[in-house]
């Protein structure tokens, strides 16, 4: 009896030993297929991943093209001699040398263009007037706007959401429609041909874009500030100078970009506005290099159109961190 106990109990233990050993070899062998299956699914993703890398790069390097190639081909133009040669009435393919259409010059560094633009067309007087317009407009456009801006993120009132409305409604209508009546009333009050008279209608056109935006950086600050300090002894505006405006820099300084630029590259005003040499601005200057009934000498107007770039150039280099924070600053609430 006993050994027959004996022979059952090694025969139950043998089975369990096969179970057992069926079980860790569907264990193994579930555990290598799935380790399998990760290293394929990482082979696959790294390979994807190189593609969708090479891919990005690819794009960013036809966009830099893109935007590269007219700035370069701009200065390829500026940097050539006699351009547009033969009759006026000719066909324009007649008029343009063969060598104009090579991508290399004879002399990369040939700036007699540059020179003449600078000596013989006043460029000095234009610039100075488009920046005192530029500046003026953008000093007094961001005074007016950051305190309506934050009077209508802070405050409530009567026609609050009318006026707000009644500003974006503004921004629909073309410039036309409200040059036309100033102009009539700038000429009564003596006021064409001058710098202040150009800032004030700059001022009236940028004011209503510029407390939206203004508007989009104040709601992103919390009340809580402001709270906070008036409770530590602040006033109301002191809180303003010492905690908001702090708070909402970058905003104001893309803010500011925006008005300097679009004051500076404005043309349809000051040409109706400022007809007189010694008022007028970059823009309307530029329109000397067509004159009538002759060839437009396009190899200084792109020597022109290159020197008048370099002001805004060098001041988005500066700010362009600022401008960075201040457009994310505005975009996240």
């Amino acid at each position: 009896m006993i050994e027959k106990y004996n022979e059952n109990d090694k025969k139950k233990s043998s089975e369990k030993y096969k179970s057992l050993e069926d079980k860790n070899y569907k264990s193994n062998s579930i555990t290598k297929t799935v380790v399998r299956n990760k290293n394929k699914s990482k082979g696959n993703s790294s390979i994807k991943l190189i593609f969708s890398t090479i891919g990005f790069y690819i794009l960013l390097i036809i966009i830099g093209i893109l935007c590269v190639f007219p700035i370069f081909w701009t200065y390829i133009i500026a940097i050539k001699q006699d351009l547009f040669t033969g009759d006026l009435g000719a066909p324009i393919p007649d008029q343009i040398p063969d060598y104009w259409f090579s991508l290399l010059p004879e002399n990369w560094f040939n700036f007699s263009n540059f020179i003449y633009v600078i000596k013989q067309t006043n460029f000095v007087q234009y610039l100075l007037n488009s920046l005192a317009v530029s500046i003026g407009t953008t000093l007094i456009g961001l005074c007016v706007s950051i305190t309506a801006a934050y009077s209508f993120s802070r405050f409530k009132f009567r026609w609050k959401g009318f006026l707000l409305d009644s500003i974006l409604v503004t921004q629909m209508f073309p410039n036309i429609l409200i040059i036309i009546p100033i102009f009539l009333v700038w000429s009564q009050l003596g006021l064409l041909n001058s710098i202040p008279g150009l800032i004030l209608v700059y001022i009236s056109l940028a004011i209503p874009f510029c407390t939206w935006m203004m508007k989009g950086y104040f709601d992103a600050i919390p009340k809580d500030l402001e709270e906070a300090g008036m409770v530590l002894g602040l006033s109301r505006v002191q809180a303003f100078y010492k905690i908001v405006i702090p708070a909402v820099r970058p905003g104001i300084i893309a803010t500011a970009l925006y008005t300097f630029i679009t004051a500076y590259n404005e043309y349809m005003v000051a040409l109706t506005f400022n007809v007189l040499p010694e008022s007028q601005t970059l823009p309307v200057a530029i329109n000397q290099f067509f004159p009538p009934y002759e060839i437009p000498k396009y190899t200084y107007l792109a020597a022109f159109g290159l020197l008048v770039s370099i002001p805004v150039v060098i001041i988005f280099f500066i700010l362009q961190k600022h401008l960075e924070k201040g457009i994310l600053s505005g975009a996240i609430k």
